[in-house]
Formats: structure tokens, sequence, C-alpha cells
């Protein structure tokens, strides 16, 4: 299971840490696997993959299924 969140709260994860090179960060991810669930960023590199980031740990992600849950995260509120 994954869900994502566009926000700028992926500072509180990440911390003070530079964002990995090539990399954007897009907001935060909820990773579960149905027993346990982990928060973090979610960081794209250059060549459109991703990535789980927390604390300046990063683990790749599998791409369609992040994908699908990128398409139904709410979007940054507008200023």
């Amino acid at each position: 299971m994954y869900a994502v969140e566009n926000s700028e709260k992926w500072r509180l994860y990440w911390g003070n840490k530079p964002v990995p090179s090539g990399c954007e960060a897009l907001g935060l991810i909820w990773v579960g696997d149905g027993t346990r669930i982990e928060n973090g960023v979610l960081f794209q590199n250059d060549s459109g993959k991703f990535f789980f980031g927390n604390d300046g740990m990063l683990k790749s992600l599998p791409t369609r299924e992040v994908a699908k849950a990128l398409n139904n995260a709410l979007p940054l509120p507008r200023e």
C-alpha cells in the first residue's frame, strides 16, 4: 500500500540534510505491507525512479505503484 500527500512537511522526515543529488522531493509517502506502516519523503530522481527517504536513508520504490498513488494524491494548496 502506498499513499502520497503533496506537502512541504517532508522536511520533518528528512531534516536539514541536502536533497540527494539529482532528486526532487515530491511530498510525503506512507508505505505499508499490511502489518506496519512507514512514513517518510517521496523522492524522484532525474531518470524517473522513486525513493522512500527518512532521516538520510533512501530505499527504492516500485515505479508503477507509486505513480498510481501520486495520481490519487491531494494537490498542494494554492497560496
